[in-house]
Formats: C-alpha cells, sequence, structure tokens
C-alpha cells in the first residue's frame, strides 16, 4: 500500500491491508467488467472548480486584489477590527 493509514480506524486499517493482500486474478468484476482501456478518459470531468479566498475576496465591494497570503491577513484583521464594537 502507498498511502499512510495511520489516521484510519484499526479495524479499517486490516480490511484495507487484506484487500491489498488479494491478487488481481481472484477479483471478482464480471458484474462490472474492467476498464483496460483509458485512452478516451478526461481528468476533472467531476470535479467542480471551487474559487479561491483570493478571488471571492477580490470580487468584494473594493475590488481589491490580493497578490499574497499577507496582504490577505491583513485585510482580514482590518474587517474583523471594523466588526468589533
Amino acid at each position: 500500500m502507498k498511502k499512510d493509514l495511520s489516521e484510519l480506524p484499526a479495524h479499517v486499517q486490516a480490511q484495507l491491508r487484506a484487500l491489498d493482500a488479494v491478487p488481481d486474478e481472484q477479483i471478482d468484476t464480471t458484474d462490472i467488467p474492467e476498464v483496460t482501456d483509458w485512452s478516451g478518459a478526461q481528468r476533472g470531468v467531476f470535479h467542480e472548480q471551487r474559487p479561491s479566498v483570493l478571488e471571492i475576496l477580490d470580487g468584494g465591494p473594493e475590488q481589491r486584489l490580493f497578490q499574497t497570503a499577507d496582504e490577505v491577513r491583513a485585510y482580514l484583521a482590518e474587517e474583523k477590527a471594523s466588526w468589533e464594537c
């Protein structure tokens, strides 16, 4: 196995290790045939692109463009200070 499983519960780790030990030839794929030709596959088709924090903040009323994370933090600190009474 390639991934770190340490954050998973012990019983899930055991199940994944047991599945990993099964040879490919013993996996029953008759209900869903294995795809062997991936030549037409496309990445990201089902992934919805979410806007970044910079894009969200940039669309605000001031139309400010932030170049760095420090600028974002400073802006948020100013905004938070203005909310406090």
